[in-house]
């Protein structure tokens, strides 16, 4: 679907605290400055877990912006595994634009 997500590896955007994991959106603004949006490129290099539909670098332009957000992922492959039972999630999802659980 040609959608260019950015997540971090960056306590600004993902950090445990007292057994609680908390995720939190940043601005990509805050981080290049408010002029990347349309003029720069971001380049995941390594970073990048899709390369399919150009999905490791992007160059912002007034037509098309570069994402405004920035988050986290969690990522358990080979860290946990059960064959039965069920997981329970407590959460807070949060609403707005750009983001989605």
């Amino acid at each position: 679907n040609w959608e260019f997500q950015w997540y971090t590896n960056d306590r600004s955007n993902s950090i445990a605290e007292n057994g609680i994991l908390k995720l939190k959106p940043t601005l990509t603004s805050d981080f290049l400055g408010e002029a990347a949006l349309t003029s720069e490129t971001i380049d995941l290099g390594s970073s990048c877990t899709n390369a399919a539909f150009h999905g490791c670098k992007r160059t912002g332009s007034p037509d098309s912006i570069l994402n405004p957000i920035r988050s986290a992922k969690l990522v358990t492959t080979d860290s946990f595994a059960f064959k039965y039972g069920r997981v329970e999630v407590r959460a807070k999802l949060p609403a707005g634009d750009w983001l989605w659980p």
